[in-house]
């Protein structure tokens, strides 16, 4: 019996262990974010902390590569609250998705975690906002690197973008273009060393991922960062809870490679791109969860499972 087409492209794949209601997760979210601002109290914007926030978002200057709606939203932060949404939104994604207490402890140790609350950056921001797809793809929009294949992930998510992405269109125009305009325009980062992308050779890879990959959220975002123009490890952020879905060996293991690209004060510039390894390992083994009896996978699933 053939499958329907959606059905083909989107299977409903279980990403999420432990199950919480729509009002609980909201009532979760907002007390979480609460205690966790108290964390701006200590960790302050100066100094070598909250470097983006005292450059950007915490004097009003919202550069132009952010979507039309981007700086209204982001001008409501204060640094507590972007803190505390940054650490409700990651420890909530890590409960949903635990396996086992101490990978789910564990996972909080990652450094693109710790990179982005040392930063000040936007991407916990989107991390949090993948807790309430589709209505919160305004949010994952405005920094979409790998929330927009976390979009991709569920038919009704990929329905939902289509149609704000045309509605935004009659409102403001076709905003991508000038967005990737002003990016190149104004940022220096893709000439940067921490700029890390495996380049247009790996595209197959990607896809080839991707198509193995559909339906679950945390494995589109593994696989669609290996096709980016464009990353560096701390936009890695979106897809680290995918920790807490392994076991507790791999998960120790996983959240050490993440920290591989620091070895670029050591070992020279090509020391960025280790992080990849912790890309690869965590997708292989969600991989061999969810495709047991594959014959690549087969041998190794022992250890994995």
């Amino acid at each position: 019996m053939k499958l329907p087409i959606w059905d083909l492209f989107f299977p409903e794949r279980p990403v999420y262990r432990q199950k919480m209601k729509p009002l609980i997760l909201i009532l979760a979210f907002f007390s979480l974010t609460a205690l966790f601002s108290i964390a701006g109290f200590f960790l302050k914007p100066e100094g070598f902390v909250g470097f983006e926030w005292r450059s950007f978002w915490g004097v009003g200057n919202v550069p132009g590569f952010y979507p039309p709606w981007g700086k209204w939203l982001i001008l409501q932060l204060t640094w507590n609250s972007l803190l505390g949404i940054t650490l409700a939104g990651f420890s909530l994604m890590v409960y949903l998705r635990s396996r086992h207490l101490f990978s789910a402890a564990v996972s909080c140790f990652s450094l693109p975690l710790l990179w982005i609350l040392f930063l000040g950056q936007l991407d916990g921001i989107v991390t949090a906002a993948l807790l309430g797809l589709p209505y919160t793809i305004p949010i994952v929009l405005l920094k979409p690197h790998l929330g927009l294949f976390a979009i991709l992930s569920r038919r009704n998510y990929a329905f939902f973008l289509a149609a704000f992405l045309l509605i935004s269109f009659l409102i403001y125009g076709f905003w991508p273009g000038s967005t990737y305009a002003t990016a190149l325009q104004t940022s220096g980062l893709p000439s940067a060393n921490q700029n890390i992308p495996l380049g247009i050779g790996w595209i197959p890879i990607a896809l080839i991922g991707l198509w193995f990959s559909r339906g679950d959220m945390d494995m589109m975002m593994l696989s669609g960062s290996v096709a980016l123009p464009y990353v560096i490890p701390y936009h890695f952020l979106p897809l680290t809870p995918s920790i807490a879905r392994l076991r507790p060996w791999a998960a120790i293991t996983a959240v050490a490679l993440s920290w591989l690209p620091l070895s670029a004060n050591w070992v020279g510039p090509w020391g960025w791109r280790l992080g990849w390894i912790f890309i690869f390992f965590t997708w292989f083994n969600l991989a061999i969860q969810r495709y047991p009896n594959f014959i690549v996978f087969r041998k190794f699933s022992k250890w994995f499972l």
